[in-house]
């Protein structure tokens, strides 16, 4: 949400525990005692993931499977996850011949094409490996560490030219904890980008029960959801959705960095309240799709137990959408109607060229952490004009986004339309419909941002204009189609 002149500028932090700890297995009590495991590593999922491939006079060819394990602790507590590139008795056996190489990595969300992309999305630190490291007759052993700046680990094979055969292929990766809950790529790849050859997907449980749907809020502010689109995000987590965040834009209302870095923690404080208490972690993921040609951006991702936050810190286009003089008068709604012909971040991580790679970013983004099926509710704000009169030029430049993607582009998602700033301005066809319950859920949920906002930057924002959220806290509107 973003109040032009009735803006106010950063707060603090309202952490509520609600006792859900993740990270533990199910397991039976003991007398009473609380749950017991036999600590150590134990396969989750083994999956053969044997290929051939060739273009003679080259070929390669994998007999083996890669598994994903788990570590728990004697209190079902799981304190570890790794995936294992292994095969049957001693390891996997790979033949190849020719110049070319084998590439073995983990990969979060997105898998890749090209080897010079491997670190891009590569997850994953070297435990054991074997063959060890070195030259061999007909091929070359390598393992190349911290190929990124999360410190990720490649296992790499590369021919020699002449028939090889490698045998009793070992390779463990142990993943970071922030992955729990979460679908990684094991990848096994052959170059110089011949082929991508073998992608296996492992959904890493958390301990906390199965959680296959996603529920993805796309809005344009750190504050939006949780005024408009919810109680609904509270009740989709309790009901097991995974919730993955979509933040359109950094809501720096042409201010300095440190307003929309604030907004964007006082966001967290929000999925703070909601989880209680969970492992959280940050880094940058790359998004890429294809036109003619391969397109990929940046974007900043921070992870609190099973929810998924993703910040494409595009500049706040104003209330009108004529944009900030700070960010160059750039407005998703200026490049939607073709007022201008590219847009970059706030942090100047990426430009966008064109209406069509900001939407096509954003279906990317989605098909990258949810599945491509009806299972994955998409909720956004409503792009009928006549519904949501008066609305914020950035709330209804993501709504035509995400019609783009979804209606427009026949995606089998479940799309949920909801209705903003008409609620905050009490507009007559939409009166009061929240119970003492829900009320409470939706004001708790935008006093956390409010809270930490006040905390980190000293503005108070709720103070400033009560009786817009106390008129949003009242309502909730929404259309699914």
């Amino acid at each position: 949400m973003r109040l032009a002149s009735l803006i106010p500028l950063c707060l603090a932090v309202v952490m509520i525990a609600t006792g859900f700890a993740p990270g533990r297995v199910s397991a039976d009590t003991a007398g009473g005692s609380g749950p017991t495991c036999t600590a150590g590593w134990t396969v989750v999922k083994d999956v053969d993931n044997s290929f051939t491939w060739q273009n003679l006079p080259s070929a390669v060819s994998w007999t083996g499977s890669v598994q994903l394990l788990e570590n728990v602790n004697e209190t079902c507590v799981i304190i570890g996850a790794r995936i294992d590139v292994t095969g049957p008795a001693l390891g996997g056996t790979l033949s190849l011949n020719g110049n070319v190489f084998v590439s073995f990595s983990v990969q979060y969300p997105q898998a890749y094409d090209r080897h010079a992309n491997v670190a891009r999305n590569a997850f994953g630190n070297l435990l054991s490996w074997n063959p060890a490291a070195g030259v061999y007759t007909g091929y070359t052993i390598e393992t190349h560490f911290d190929i990124n700046a999360r410190g990720a680990d490649e296992y790499f094979v590369q021919g020699q030219g002449i028939p090889a055969v490698v045998t009793n292929v070992r390779v463990s990766l142990t993943l970071p904890m922030a992955l729990l809950g979460r679908t990684v790529r094991a990848q096994v790849n052959v170059g110089p980008d011949l082929c991508q050859c073998k992608v296996t997907d492992f959904s890493i449980p958390d301990g906390t029960g199965s959680h296959p749907f996603w529920a993805v809020y796309v809005h344009a502010h750190p504050d939006d959801w949780q005024l408009f689109e919810s109680p609904d995000s509270v009740s989709d987590y309790k009901a097991g959705y995974n919730p993955l965040f979509v933040y359109a834009t950094a809501g720096d209302a042409g201010i300095e960095s440190w307003y929309w870095q604030a907004r964007q923690d006082s966001a967290e404080a929000s999925v703070r309240w909601l989880v209680g208490i969970a492992v959280e972690d940050a880094w940058w993921t790359t998004i890429c799709y294809t036109k003619l040609s391969e397109v990929c951006h940046p974007l900043w991702q921070i992870n609190y137990g099973r929810t998924t936050s993703i910040f494409m810190h595009l500049p706040d286009g104003n209330g009108d959408g004529g944009g900030f003089n700070a960010t160059g008068f750039q407005s998703l709604a200026r490049l939607r109607d073709g007022n201008i012909t590219s847009m970059t971040a706030v942090d100047n991580s990426t430009t966008y060229t064109g209406w069509d790679d900001v939407y096509l970013t954003l279906k990317a983004l989605i098909s990258s952490y949810a599945p491509y099926d009806a299972t994955t509710k998409i909720n956004a704000p409503d792009f009928d004009r006549g519904a949501q009169s008066g609305d914020h030029s950035d709330h209804l430049a993501v709504a035509d986004a995400v019609y783009a993607i979804t209606i427009q582009a026949g995606t089998p998602w479940t799309r949920t339309w909801f209705i903003d700033y008409p609620i905050a301005y009490a507009d007559a066809r939409y009166p009061a419909n929240m119970d003492p319950a829900s009320y409470e859920l939706k004001k708790s949920l935008f006093m956390a941002y409010s809270d930490r906002m006040k905390h980190l930057v000293g503005i108070d924002e709720y103070s400033i204009v009560p009786w817009f959220y106390e008129n949003c806290f009242q309502r909730d509107y929404s259309r699914v189609g």
